[in-house]
Formats: C-alpha cells, structure tokens, sequence
C-alpha cells in the first residue's frame, strides 16, 4: 500500500536530473518533516520564504557536501551523498534552518563584520542548526502509527550518525531518552548548542572555511569601509530566539556566547587573524572587540574532509510517550 503524499513539500527546479532512488528517498524525507512540528514550521516558513531545492550532485562527489543553502538565489542545493530519508529530513530542516537566520534573524555573515564577528556568527549558527536536527529526531522518535508500531525506529539512529562530530552527543540523546522533559523545556537543544563548541573538528572545518572565504576577498580587506561592524553576543543569541523554539532564551546559562567555553577559537585561527590585521593595517582595532577573548583553547589537524571522521554509533532504546 502506498503511503499518501507529504502535505510539506518543496519546490525542486530540476527535478528531471534527479535519480529514481534519490527522488523516493526525498519524497519520504518529507513526509517525516510532515510528521514533525517543528521541521514541518521550518520547512513551511522557508517556502513562504520563497526557498527552493537544487540537485547537485558534484557536492556528494567532489566536495563530501551533502547539502548548503545559497542566500544569493534563496536556493538549498543538495547532492547524491545520501538518499537516506532519515538524514535527507535533518539535512533539510539543517539548510532551511539557516535560512530562517538569515531571512528573519538577520544573522548574514559577510564582509561587512570584522573577521572576528564572522567567526563568532559562523559557530553560533552551525551550532544553533544541530540542535534543531535533534529536537526534529525527538519528535519523530515518539511517534506511532495505527498499530502502535513506531513511525519512525531509526531517527534517533540517524541523528547520532548525522551529529557523530560532537563528542557528548550519545549522552545527550541518552538523557532525552530518560528525561523527555528536557526537550520541551529546551535543556537538550542548549546541551546540543554547546557541544557543537567541544568539537575539535568541528571547530577546524568552520574557522577555516569562514577564514578562507574571507581571505578570498582580499579588496575588502584593505578597503576602510568593509569589515568594520561588529556583531555582540547579545545580538547573535537575539538572533536565534524562534518563537516556537525558545531555547536561547530559556536557557541563557548553557548558550552563553562570551563566556570562555564559546568565546575562543583554535590557536591556528589567531595566527590567521593576525596575518588578516596586518593585511588591514592600522584601520581597525577589530582584535579589541568586547566580549570575543581568544582563547585558543581548540587544537585539531587535517583537512575539513579528513576520513578520520568519528564513525557512527549506536542508540539508546528509543523513548516513549
């Protein structure tokens, strides 16, 4: 019997390049964002938004990309690097997620912000989109169907795969696990925030890439009027707060962007940086900025694609109602 189609769905421009396996599994990926709130909101807001889906598969083959969002043409780009609809569904909800920082909160890291800034806004957000990821795998993870059978076995399996980067996450799925209250009261999606800042290897393929790009703009760097606003702390996290998902806001302690855990970066991106102020000159004091102490306290080698990836792991027993 053929499962009804997803009431969530977003436009594909050319869907005609699709493969056959890569368009069921999408089809799917939509009918579990359909069947969790808060991916069904981010989703449906991102087509209000006017977002609209690209296949290209030169991202799974070339650059181990499984999907990102472009700002310029309001598009989510994935590619053939799964047709698991599990990871497509938080691989969406991950893209659309940064959408909505970017169309509602704001939060457009470009040339504009101190180097500085665009660090602190970059970890900020890839952080803030993980949490989501978990928050949507919950929700999947307690639903029935008619036979009381679960609708979904394998999202809790799929988040610990897709979040195998951050070092605690088995324990935090564990604790939703035996504390579901912490879900509703946002406690794991700040726990979830937090760790993404524990991840040595996170922390290398975000400062670098945020670093690259802008040195990729070398004209903006000696032109006086560009990378001079800076972005506190208390604006990003202002950024963040979602209505439906106020876990920024509840829970202040644990997503605390100045305090030593979340202000520091890798001692490698200070040498970047100091090479990035003596290609400025003497235009900016953007190293002074309040609140953004650099700590160096993140140390990782290899390249953003490194095989040496945490493998996946297993999960706990899935929760109950």
């Amino acid at each position: 019997m053929e499962r009804p189609p997803s009431p969530v769905f977003m436009k594909l421009q050319n869907e005609a390049d699709v493969p056959l396996e890569m368009m069921l599994g999408l089809e799917e990926a939509f009918r579990a964002i359909a069947d969790s709130p808060t991916a069904k909101k981010i989703l449906e807001k991102a087509v209000s938004d006017g977002v609209e889906l690209v296949y290209d598969p030169a991202l799974g083959r070339d650059l181990m990309a499984a999907a990102g969002y472009n700002p310029l043409k309001n598009t989510i780009f994935f590619s053939d690097f799964t047709d698991d609809p599990l990871l497509l569904a938080t691989t969406l909800v991950h893209e659309a997620r940064h959408a909505d920082q970017i169309r509602s909160g704001g939060l457009k890291i470009d040339s504009s912000y101190t180097p500085a800034s665009m660090l602190k806004m970059a970890l900020a957000v890839e952080a803030d989109v993980r949490a989501y990821e978990l928050k949507v795998a919950f929700e999947l993870a307690v639903l029935n169907d008619k036979n009381g059978e679960p609708r979904w076995p394998d999202s809790l399996d799929a988040v610990l795969f897709k979040l195998r980067e951050l070092p605690g996450i088995e324990k935090i799925v564990a604790r939703g696990v035996d504390h579901p209250q912490t879900l509703e009261n946002g406690q794991l999606m700040a726990e979830c925030f937090k760790e993404f800042y524990n991840s040595a290897w996170l922390r290398e393929a975000y400062e670098d890439h945020m670093l690259l790009m802008i040195q990729s703009f070398p004209a903006a760097m000696t032109d006086e009027k560009m990378h001079t606003k800076e972005a506190s702390s208390a604006e990003i996290m202002k950024s963040l707060i979602n209505p439906d998902a106020p876990y920024v806001r509840d829970n202040l302690k644990e997503v605390d962007l100045d305090d030593d855990h979340h202000a520091s970066v890798r001692p490698q991106s200070v040498l970047k940086l100091d090479f990035l102020k003596a290609v400025r000159g003497q235009h900016t004091n953007y190293r002074k900025e309040p609140g953004w102490a650099f700590k160096g306290t993140y140390e990782a080698d290899g390249p953003m694609n490194d095989p040496s990836r945490p493998p996946g792991i297993k999960r706990p027993k899935p929760p109950s109602l």
